[in-house]
């Protein structure tokens, strides 16, 4: 009896013996994982600061944004791989801002975000020997803090400084803020002169008139006219793209301006004429060319405030492709 119980005690002293060698490997391996893990953590942070600095001090000796271009030619979804049917989240400018420059060779939008407290500025070139020497038509400016209280007067003569010294550079060309001539005043109206004495005049009779009646050939009536739709907020027009690019446009008693035109062949044949700049920025952002389906939804009109302190309203438009005219 004795000899059993002290084999068993032997046994169970050499299974705990086992159990608390095992422990002891765990809990050292699992400081050397810990350790490992940290030194690796920390070798990256280090590495990354010294990246970003080095960074940071490149860009303070050129004179770089690091948060937006200064200039920066848009292009196609279509081009740099994404999907072109995927819509993004489209927000309105609650006011849009446009300077003219002078000579006319480029015009600046400033588009007043409230709510954001800024304001995104866009330089499009519309002089084609400009467009050439600065690679392009559209240009990204810097944004701008906009403060209600304090209004948009020092924002444009920022923005007219920073575009004169961009065009100076590149395209060696002088210019300044476009100002309006001022209309002439209407001159007065000469005094009405009295009408002249009425004639009396004895009728005769009139002599007797033949009547000859001759038979007419029924002709056939012209086709039936198809009439372009009124375009109206909120209404999606569906056709294929057939023709889109820049127009002066002339309007009576007004200068003339430039803006931008895409026609759409609807399904009955017509040709729906529709103009804005902002359309002409969503096609581009959309990549649609000429010849694709696609559907325009006029989403009404946003203020803007004209040269010489006149206001006025631009389109706005929500673009999608539908897919390849058959």
């Amino acid at each position: 009896m004795n000899s059993g119980k002290m084999s068993w005690l032997a046994a169970g002293i050499m299974i705990v013996s086992m159990v608390a060698l095992g422990v002891v490997w765990l809990v050292r391996n699992a400081l050397k994982v810990a350790l490992w893990t940290a030194s690796k953590v920390a070798k990256a942070n280090a590495l990354r600061k010294s990246n970003g600095e080095a960074v940071t001090a490149r860009a303070q000796q050129s004179g770089a944004n690091l948060t937006v271009p200064v200039e920066r030619e848009f292009a196609p979804a279509a081009a740099v791989g994404a999907n072109p049917n995927q819509q993004e989240e489209f927000i309105a400018a609650d006011r849009i801002v446009t300077i003219r420059l002078d000579p006319a060779v480029a015009v600046v939008h400033l588009r007043v975000y409230k709510s954001q407290g800024l304001v995104k500025r866009e330089m499009i070139v519309t002089e084609p020997r400009l467009r050439g020497l600065l690679q392009g038509r559209r240009h990204t400016l810097t944004d701008a803090k906009y403060d209600p209280a304090m209004g948009l007067d020092d924002i444009k003569d920022e923005t007219v400084n920073l575009v004169q010294d961009l065009i100076n550079l590149k395209g060696n060309t002088k210019v300044k803020a476009f100002k309006p001539v001022p209309e002439p005043k209407p001159m007065p109206n000469p005094p009405a002169k009295p009408a002249p004495k009425a004639e009396v005049k004895v009728a005769l009779a009139p002599a007797p008139q033949i009547v000859v009646s001759v038979k007419r050939e029924s002709k056939p009536l012209p086709p039936a006219k198809t009439f372009a739709p009124r375009v109206e907020t909120g209404v999606t027009f569906e056709g294929c793209l057939i023709a889109a690019g820049t127009r002066v446009m002339s309007p009576q008693g007004r200068a003339p301006y430039e803006t931008f035109e895409a026609k759409l062949r609807l399904a009955n044949g017509v040709d729906l004429p529709l103009r804005g700049l902002e359309l002409d920025r969503e096609l581009q952002a959309m990549g649609v060319k000429i010849g694709e389906n696609v559907a325009i939804t006029p989403l009404g009109k946003v203020p803007v405030s004209l040269a010489g302190g006149e206001e006025g309203f631009k389109n706005m438009y929500r673009v999608v492709r539908t897919g390849e005219a058959h």
